[in-house]
């Protein structure tokens, strides 16, 4: 029988700490690499006179390099060099301005003219009631009121 199963499903389990995938790599011993810059890091790039793109372009390495220096903006007004620059920030950057002017040339004849929805529509309705009318309309044949049998069915009345 299955009882240590069922009875181990009843018993309340203790609650795991919620530990991220790095927490957990280096409590094991493991190592593991950083990607992109946390908030709070780009919050300090700003405060140290860079700007948001700056912060969101920088690469990585040099980013770290410049929070643990605690280095200001050392180009002054000049734009941040290219060496400094994220290659795949800024082939995905490039990639967006093209996506978005394709979408900008294009959208107008991808979507559907309004009127020209409602006309299809009321015309479509046209046809069909035209279609009803042909297959379901009147016949003349039996349509004429001589054509009735009333004069062969018996009168009925409410006295009898």
């Amino acid at each position: 029988m299955c009882w240590p199963s069922f009875l181990t499903f009843l018993t309340p389990r203790t609650p795991r700490t919620a530990r991220t995938r790095t927490q957990r790599r280096a409590e094991e011993g493991g190592s593991s690499v950083k990607l992109m810059l946390s908030a709070d890091e780009k919050r300090e790039l700003l405060e140290l006179g860079y700007s948001e793109e700056e912060a969101t372009d920088m690469r990585l390495e040099l980013a770290l390099a410049v929070l643990k220096r605690q280095t200001r903006r050392p180009w002054g007004d000049r734009p941040m060099p290219d060496e400094w620059q994220d290659e795949a920030v800024l082939m995905a950057r490039v990639s967006d301005k093209e996506k978005k002017r394709e979408g900008q040339g294009s959208s107008t004849s991808t979507s559907p003219n309004f009127s020209l929805v409602v006309f299809g529509s009321v015309a479509f309705l046209v046809f069909l009631l035209f279609l009803l009318a042909l297959v379901a309309g009147p016949n003349p044949e039996t349509s004429s009121p001589s054509s009735l049998p009333s004069g062969s069915l018996p009168e009925y009345s409410l006295r009898s």
